[in-house]
């Protein structure tokens, strides 16, 4: 079953959170050479995939926050906030390297734990969002917005990907 379609299954736009975890099994290479032989990302959904698919949300964050952007961009995701869960979906995964669930030093192979943790470039980021976006069957994206390094995440992955980004909205970046 598609993975989007199991978190749209019960049809009601959700206003709630809803965290997950996305566990790419096969090896990925990081910009440095180092490789992982598995990948985890922690990512937070809101709201439901519409019928064309044209209503996807990505927050990209920032360098010390998580997959929420409830806890840190207040005013954002809500009901009477920017981007309303009844209208859009809304995604926003942790990046790699992050203690919030997502491949960090503290979970990764053994051979990279802790201080022989490799170098993670922006790009690096972006390679682990694109996996995610393919896993959630996701082939545009409506609105990329980020703050921070979450908007060298947004630049870089409109470049990377220019025909699935729709909008860019770059913040503080």
């Amino acid at each position: 079953m598609n993975p989007l379609q199991q978190l749209t299954d019960n049809n009601k736009p959700s206003e709630t959170v809803q965290s997950h975890f996305y566990k790419h099994s096969g090896s990925f290479e990081l910009e440095c050479g180092e490789v992982f032989s598995e990948l985890t990302l922690s990512y937070t959904t809101y709201g439901t995939l519409n019928q064309d698919a044209s209503n996807v949300i990505w927050i990209c964050h920032a360098f010390t926050a998580n997959a929420n952007p409830n806890e840190w961009w207040p005013g954002m995701v809500g009901e009477r906030d920017f981007y309303n869960p009844k209208e859009h979906f809304i995604v926003c995964a942790n990046i790699l390297g992050s203690a919030y669930g997502s491949t960090s030093p503290l979970n990764c192979d053994e051979d990279k734990q802790y201080t022989r943790f490799p170098l993670i470039t922006v790009r690096d980021i972006v390679n682990s969002m694109i996996l995610l976006r393919k896993h959630l069957g996701i082939n545009k994206i409506h609105t990329l917005i980020g703050s921070s390094i979450g908007g060298h995440q947004a630049l870089e992955w409109a470049i990377m990907e220019p025909n699935h980004i729709l909008n860019l909205i770059l913040c503080a970046t």
